[in-house]
C-alpha cells in the first residue's frame, strides 16, 4: 500500500493572525453592490472601501493607524453618480487612486497626507471614453501612470493618467469578466462572457494581429464568472465553474516563444475545489511564488504554492465570519521581523467591520530570514509611459524589501524627509533627469559612461537601493559624443539649471520641515489649553451645539 506524500515546502505550516475588535476598523456601511469585485483596496499608508451612501457612488479612505470606530462624519470621496464596480491604488503612488463606475466614467484621485478634513468631490483626472459601464480597471506594473478600463461596451482604453489620453483602444469580441497584466507589461490576458481566455498585445497597430493567444475552447464549462491572473514564468491561473456548478482552477502557458506552452495548448493542469457558488477571487505573490483563493462568501482562504507546471495544495485557514471582499497589504509594507509574508483584510458585511489578517511563517531565529524575503517590487516605475507606448519594454525594478522600509530608529526619532518634500525632490528630479535625456539625445553625450534616465532620477532624489536593481534598462540610443563648443556650452547651462532647481528643493524641504514643527507646537498649545477651554464653552447634549456661557 503505498501511502500519499505531500510536496515539502517552507511555507506549508503558515498560521494565521486575525486582529482584535479594538485593531480593526468598523462603523462604516459598506456598500451593497453585486459586482463581483473585491472595492476595497490597500497600500502601506492607507486603507480604501466602498461605502453605501443611498445614491450615487463615494468611498473612504483612512491611514492604515485609523483602527477602531470611524466617526459617523467621517470625510469621504463623493466619486461618481453611480455605483463604484471596482477601485484600485496607483502602485508607484501611495497618495493616488482610480475607481470606475456605472456612470460610464473612470476618475483618478489625490489622497492628502493624514485624515482628511473634509470630503472630496472634484478628481485628479476624469477619464470619460466608454459608452457603457466601466467594471474594471487595472494599473501597469511596469510603466508609471497608465492605466487599463474594460467596459460593457467591449472596448478596452490604455490611458495615460497625467495627460488624460487614450494611449491604445482594442475591441473585444464578448464582455470582459477579468483582465491581468503580463509579468513584464507586455502583453494582457482577458476572461469574457464566452469563458474563452485571450491575450492581446495593446501595442499592435494591426486590430487583426492585437489578439495573439486563446484557449482552444472554454477554461471552465459553468456560466458563472471567470477570473484569471497572470503569474512569473509566463504562467496563468484561473478559476471558474464546471459543468456541475464545482469550483475548480487551471494553470495555463502563456510563453509567445515557440515550443513553449501557450494558451492553444490547453491547461498544464486543472483541479477542483468545492461545490460553494462564490467567485473566487485570486491572490498572487509573485516573490513566495504562492497563490491564494479568496471566495466571496466564504469562510476560509486557501493557500497554494506554483512550481513549475504545477500547482501544489499547501493549507487553509478557516474564520468565523463570511468575508464579502478582501484587500491585499502590498510586500513593501509587511512586517519582516515577524516573518509575515501576506497581510489580507477582509470585510465582514455583517459586522460592518474590515477585519485584519497576516499570515506568518514560524521560524524559531529572531534574524532577518532572507530565504523569505528575495527581492521584491519597488514602489517606482521602471519606464514612463510615453517610452512604453513607444515600444520599449521593462522588468519591474527588483529591490530588497530592507531598502523599502523605514527603520524604527528614523520612525522613533523623526529624522526623516516629510513625504510633501519627497514627492517634490522626486517630481523634481524626474524633470533634471528628463532635460538631461533631451540634451544628450539632441547633443550626443559628453563623458565616458552614459547613466540611464532612472540611476539620475535616483542620485537627484536620495533614493537609496542598496546599489541593486534587476530593472530591465530602456535602450534610448548612444549618441556620438559631441566636441561643439555651442553644444557643450549649452549642456552646462542645462546642469547649472539643475543645480538651482536642486537648491530650491532643498529650500522648500527646509520650509516644509519648519511648518511642520510650528504645526505640531501648536497642536501642543490647543491640547493644553482643552481644560480651560472646557470651562468657557458648554455643548447642549441634544442639539450638539456649543453655546457660551456667561
Amino acid at each position: 500500500m503505498t501511502s500519499f506524500r505531500l510536496p515539502s515546502s517552507k511555507y506549508r505550516h503558515v498560521f494565521s493572525t486575525s486582529s482584535k475588535r479594538e485593531n480593526s476598523y468598523e462603523g462604516f456601511r459598506y456598500t451593497k453592490s453585486s459586482c463581483d469585485n473585491p472595492l476595497c483596496a490597500a497600500n502601506p499608508k492607507f486603507l480604501a472601501f466602498c461605502i453605501d451612501c443611498g445614491g450615487g457612488g463615494a468611498f473612504q479612505v483612512i491611514p492604515l493607524s485609523k483602527v477602531g470606530r470611524l466617526p459617523a462624519t467621517y470625510p469621504r470621496f463623493d466619486a461618481h453618480s453611480g455605483d463604484i464596480l471596482d477601485i484600485q491604488f496607483n502602485p508607484f503612488d501611495d497618495n493616488m487612486i482610480a475607481t470606475c463606475s456605472d456612470d460610464t466614467t473612470v476618475k483618478v484621485w489625490e489622497i492628502p497626507e493624514g485624515e482628511m478634513r473634509q470630503s472630496i468631490g472634484e478628481p485628479y483626472r476624469e477619464l470619460a471614453g466608454h459608452q457603457k459601464k466601466v467594471h474594471i480597471i487595472e494599473w501597469h506594473p511596469v510603466a508609471a501612470n497608465v492605466l487599463l478600463s474594460a467596459g460593457g461596451d467591449n472596448v478596452i482604453l490604455i490611458w495615460n493618467v497625467l495627460e488624460g489620453q487614450i494611449m491604445f483602444m482594442l475591441e473585444t469580441p464578448e464582455q470582459v469578466f477579468c483582465v491581468s497584466w503580463t509579468w513584464t507589461g507586455n502583453y494582457f490576458a482577458t476572461s469574457s462572457k464566452d469563458l474563452y481566455i485571450r491575450l492581446y498585445d495593446p501595442r499592435e497597430e494591426d486590430p487583426d494581429k492585437q489578439m495573439i493567444q486563446i484557449t482552444p475552447e472554454r477554461a471552465h464549462e459553468g456560466k458563472k464568472q471567470m477570473q484569471i491572473k497572470c503569474l512569473r514564468g509566463d504562467r496563468l491561473v484561473s478559476t471558474g465553474f464546471g459543468r456541475q456548478s464545482d469550483r475548480q482552477y487551471s494553470l495555463w502557458g502563456i510563453s509567445t516563444e515557440k515550443g513553449e506552452p501557450s494558451l492553444e495548448s490547453g491547461p498544464l493542469m486543472t483541479d477542483e475545489l468545492d461545490q460553494t457558488s462564490g467567485v473566487l477571487f485570486i491572490v498572487y505573490d509573485p516573490d513566495s511564488h504562492m497563490v491564494y483563493f479568496v471566495g466571496r462568501g466564504d469562510t476560509t482562504i486557501r493557500f497554494y504554492e506554483v512550481k513549475g507546471d504545477t500547482i501544489s495544495y499547501l493549507n487553509l485557514q478557516s474564520f468565523s465570519e463570511p468575508h464579502k471582499g478582501v484587500a491585499v497589504l502590498p510586500k513593501r509594507g509587511l512586517n519582516i521581523n515577524t516573518n509575515e509574508i501576506m497581510r489580507f483584510f477582509r470585510v465582514l458585511p455583517n459586522k460592518n467591520m474590515i477585519e485584519v489578517v497576516a499570515w506568518t511563517v514560524p521560524r524559531k531565529s529572531d534574524m532577518f530570514q532572507a530565504d523569505l524575503y528575495p527581492d521584491t517590487a519597488a514602489n517606482r516605475p521602471a519606464i514612463e509611459a510615453d517610452e512604453w507606448q513607444a515600444g520599449a519594454n521593462a522588468e519591474p525594478m527588483m529591490v530588497p524589501i530592507q531598502s523599502l522600509q523605514e527603520s524604527p530608529e528614523r520612525k522613533i526619532s523623526g529624522d526623516t524627509r516629510s513625504t510633501g518634500a519627497s514627492r517634490a525632490a522626486a517630481i523634481a528630479a524626474r524633470a533634471q533627469a528628463r532635460a538631461q535625456q533631451l540634451a544628450d539625445e539632441k547633443y550626443g553625450q559628453v563623458g565616458a559612461t552614459k547613466q540611464s534616465r532612472y540611476e539620475k532620477e535616483k542620485e537627484a532624489a536620495g533614493f537609496v537601493t542598496n546599489g541593486h536593481s534587476s530593472a530591465t534598462p530602456v535602450d534610448s540610443g548612444e549618441g556620438a559624443p559631441s566636441t561643439d563648443p555651442s553644444s557643450q556650452k549649452h549642456i552646462a547651462q542645462l546642469v547649472d539649471e539643475m543645480r538651482k532647481l536642486t537648491l530650491v528643493v532643498k529650500a522648500h524641504e527646509a520650509r516644509i520641515k519648519q511648518l511642520e514643527e510650528q504645526l505640531e507646537s501648536q497642536q501642543q498649545t490647543n491640547n493644553n489649553n482643552e481644560g480651560s477651554a472646557g470651562s468657557l464653552i458648554d455643548v447642549d447634549p441634544v442639539s450638539g451645539k456649543n453655546g457660551i456661557t456667561h
